[in-house]
């Protein structure tokens, strides 16, 4: 049964890991001449990298924006509250 798991899990990232690597080249690819070629082997070294190791990267990827909109999201809750009490206090 693992082995079956293991396989379809195998079977998805390869699935999976050229989309992430079509996309992530075309945007390099509209980067690559504001480029230095220095920075274009960087650039090419991590779009591999992160190819290669999708499954970890897009998780902290999602977690740290859902983070930001958790952030924003209270930042607008407390402003409305501040605003609501100075409107009763006024």
């Amino acid at each position: 049964m693992a082995e079956i798991v293991l396989a379809g899990m195998f079977g998805i990232y390869l699935a999976i890991a050229p989309y992430f690597l079509k996309n992530w080249l075309k945007v390099f690819k509209e980067e690559a001449d504001k480029l230095s070629p220095e920075e274009k082997q960087l650039s090419l070294a991590t779009l591999v990298t992160a190819s290669v190791l999708w499954p970890l990267v897009v998780p902290i990827a999602y977690s740290v924006q859902l983070s930001r909109a958790k952030e924003s999201k209270q930042g607008e809750i407390q402003q409305k509250a501040q605003s609501a009490y100075c409107m009763q206090h006024d």
